[in-house]
């Protein structure tokens, strides 16, 4: 296999040139007779297509990478691995963690071994976010917040051990770890939710200007995720009422 070309197109995707590098990694099917090989040109299309929520082909391309694999190899709990991200990417957060556990289980002694402790740790924090993602919060928090200590994609863990945080009550920590996700910088979607979640966070802590004002930022920005209008200027109302009750006739 070209593993220059390989390695240009792993860095188009991680530049959000996905289109580009799914078309230069097609065009590597078929150049391998090597097992291993031939999955990771599998498993890199995956991953760009899920990233562009095209999960369908996305599976297809996982299920193409399994054909060519037997369990003993070292790239298959990787392949389960972005196949537990396309659940996460649809929501399934039950088939997330059933896939996360199995790897965890199956795969144990490998995800000891150094060359693949970067695996072990995204199944533990990834394990994390599924967890929220059922509701089980206590459970969450501790894989979250191991997860934040890593660089890798640092600003999401922040967000979802925020968001976890929020949901135990503590909303000083709550407001801390949105506080630091946007400020590294988060992907529109969860920039949006973060900001909705300042304002409520602010809101219950009475801090009403505060509120309004990260209100005013999702109202500014509503068209950069699902989040109702209608709820955005129902938190904005409400927290210029509670202001003006605060401050008192002029």
């Amino acid at each position: 296999m070209d593993w220059d070309k390989y390695g240009n197109a792993i860095a188009l995707h991680e530049t959000g040139r996905t289109e580009e590098a799914v078309l230069q990694l097609q065009s590597l099917e078929g150049t391998s007779s090597d097992p291993e090989e031939k999955a990771l040109v599998f498993l890199a299309i995956a991953n760009c297509l899920r990233q562009r929520g095209k999960f369908h082909e996305a599976q297809l391309s996982l299920n193409k990478a399994f054909s060519v694999l037997t369990k003993a190899s070292k790239v298959y709990p990787r392949v389960l691995f972005v196949e537990a991200l396309l659940h996460e990417a649809k929501g399934d957060w039950k088939g997330e963690l059933e896939r996360l556990k199995y790897i965890s289980e199956q795969f144990a002694p490998l995800l000891q071994e150094d060359e693949h402790e970067d695996l072990r740790g995204e199944v533990s924090r990834h394990r994390g976010i599924a967890l929220l993602g059922l509701g089980r919060y206590r459970e969450a928090q501790p894989l979250l917040e191991a997860g934040a200590l890593d660089d890798y994609e640092k600003e999401v863990t922040l967000y979802f051990l925020g968001q976890c945080c929020f949901q135990l009550g503590d909303l000083q920590s709550a407001k801390k770890r949105m506080r630091e996700a946007l400020q590294i910088g988060l992907h529109p979607k969860h920039e949006l939710m973060a900001h909705y979640r300042l304002a409520v966070i602010h809101f219950q802590l009475g801090e009403y200007a505060w509120s309004k004002s990260e209100f005013e930022w999702c109202l500014a920005h509503s068209d950069q995720g699902t989040l109702e209008r209608a709820d955005i200027l129902k938190g904005l109302e409400s927290s210029d009422r509670a202001l003006q009750i605060t401050r008192g006739p002029n």
